[in-house]
């Protein structure tokens, strides 16, 4: 795998950030991506958003896999977001909002997990960042792009693929601004 990106991104990861499922998933079969990941984010704990935490681990029916996938996610650098029955309330609550955001600007199919991870990231009152492969549900809307990266990657049956993965700041004013304009 080779990873191509402004080296200046390095510096614009501090704080917090988030990763998605697929960035999630990545991590845990590829050392090397893995590593990466962890370099850049030497200046920011990496959140685990419950949703996210759920998607990564669904679907291993084999006990050995799972444990794997559960002795990954015990990382020392790893901090599992808040997910309590006090802010599920507000959670669904943003995630409504973001869906209608997200509706009158055209995509009403947004994936639901993805809504609830944009709504987490929403509830905190400190910037966040967003890691992720997917540019379909998360884009500029409410998050501002500050960089990404370029992965070359041979697959198995030799083929040569990229795949680039954007990092995306949570902008309040922006989910402010889009609500406002809303239709009453």
């Amino acid at each position: 795998m080779s990873a191509y990106f402004d080296p200046s991104l390095k510096n614009l990861i501090q704080g917090y950030i988030v990763p998605d499922t697929n960035v999630l998933s990545l991590m845990s079969y590829d050392p090397d991506f893995f590593k990466l990941f962890c370099d850049l984010s030497i200046r920011a704990d990496i959140l685990i958003d419950p949703t996210a935490k759920l998607e990564f681990l669904r679907g291993d029916f084999q006990e050995h896999f799972l444990s794997d996938k559960l002795r990954f996610l015990e990382y020392e650098k790893f901090q599992m977001m808040l997910d309590h029955y006090k802010i599920h309330k507000d959670v669904y609550d943003i995630a409504l909002k973001i869906s209608r955001i997200f509706a009158h600007n055209g995509k009403t199919n947004i994936n639901f997990g993805d809504l609830l991870i944009m709504a987490r990231i929403a509830i905190y009152t400190v910037p966040i960042i967003l890691a992720t492969f997917d540019s379909d549900d998360f884009g500029t809307l409410i998050f501002d792009r500050i960089g990404i990266i370029t992965l070359d990657r041979t697959t198995r049956d030799k083929k040569d693929t990229f795949r680039i993965i954007q990092f995306l700041r949570f902008n309040r004013n922006k989910l402010d601004t889009c609500f406002e304009k809303l239709p009453k």
